[in-house]
């Protein structure tokens, strides 16, 4: 592929691209691309692939077990991984403000004809805060150039090791299905016993990876496609809450004691809560049927006078002590 191709090409990094080097490779791409002109799209397909093979290296690795010399080069990755993620993570914030904002603004628009004066006092307020974030991603845009050639230079030459390394020792099938999915989701679960808005984003941060893990593991074992999907939608809740909150405390830090943007602080402070009462009702909701899933799955193991996982049962414990307490 040639490296000027148009950026859909970019998206083609699929779960169930057999083999380490042509992910790999395409990834390296998509950070070369993104290094030179890093787009919206460009950023958001990156962030999402590297966690995406970072799943998968940490599961084959740490999961399967590694020789020394593979997991030292894996973990060299994974933590150039991090902090490549974390320089795109302020341009990627403002560009799902920019998202979020244009979406408000086609939903107060929508009320016929007529549009009434607080909502267009609010269109207002949203096209001023709109200019001031293009004009931060043009900003943001300048250094993250620098900073993604720099993470570039960096990792290239690891990701050519683990890639050798890879498609020797860990090549086939992956190893583990539904069980394993559902067994992680329970420990992550256990962690969080009770949900809310000081620890919602970080639940939705730990079970991102097991979701991707799921989703990879669906191209050999189908079953654990129904615990991909309830993850997905539980995240998707959660980042939903989690957009419109900080777009409520960025527009607040901005316009502090000017009431010119009180209808929009307003408008962001009532869409914040909405969301965080809907996540709430979707993980509370989904999480049971998970934790279910669970323990349906560790009974079937005694059925068969097989012993469920020793971590699972653990964990399946601990939460039913914890409904007991």
């Amino acid at each position: 592929m040639a490296a000027g191709s148009r950026t859909p090409r970019e998206k083609k990094v699929a779960v169930g691209t057999p083999g380490y080097a042509a992910r790999l490779a395409e990834w390296r791409q998509m950070l070369a691309q993104c290094s030179r002109k890093p787009t919206r799209k460009r950023v958001h397909n990156l962030r999402i692939v590297t966690l995406r093979i970072q799943a998968e290296l940490q599961h084959r690795f740490h999961h399967d077990g590694a020789e020394a010399e593979s997991a030292i080069a894996v973990n060299r990755w994974i933590k150039q991984a991090e902090k490549l993620r974390q320089v795109m993570g302020d341009t990627r914030e403002t560009d799902v403000w920019i998202g979020k904002l244009g979406s408000l603004r086609t939903s107060l628009r929508e009320t016929g004809t007529y549009v009434p004066r607080s909502n267009r006092e609010c269109l207002r307020q949203i096209d001023r805060l709109e200019g001031k974030l293009h004009l931060k991603r043009r900003e943001l845009e300048k250094d993250l150039q620098g900073e993604l050639e720099d993470c570039r230079k960096q990792m290239v030459g690891i990701s050519k090791d683990v890639e050798g390394m890879a498609e020797s020792e860990a090549a086939g099938k992956m190893d583990g299905g539904a069980e394993d999915i559902l067994k992680q989701f329970a420990e992550v679960a256990a962690e969080f016993p009770t949900l809310d808005g000081e620890n919602l984003h970080e639940f939705r941060k730990r079970i991102k990876t097991v979701r991707y893990l799921a989703e990879m593991l669906a191209v050999d074992h189908p079953e654990t496609r129904q615990p991909a999907a309830l993850l997905k939608k539980m995240q998707s809740a959660i980042g939903e809450w989690h957009d419109w909150q900080q777009l409520a405390r960025m527009s607040r830090r901005m316009h502090e004691g000017r009431k010119k943007y009180d209808e929009l602080s307003e408008l962001l402070e009532a869409l914040t809560a909405e969301s965080l009462e809907k996540a709430l009702e979707v993980c509370e909701r989904l999480t049971a049927r998970l934790l279910k899933s669970d323990r349906e799955t560790s009974k079937s193991f005694m059925g068969d006078g097989r012993k469920p996982p020793r971590r699972s049962a653990m964990v399946i414990s601990a939460l039913e002590d914890a409904k007991l307490a």
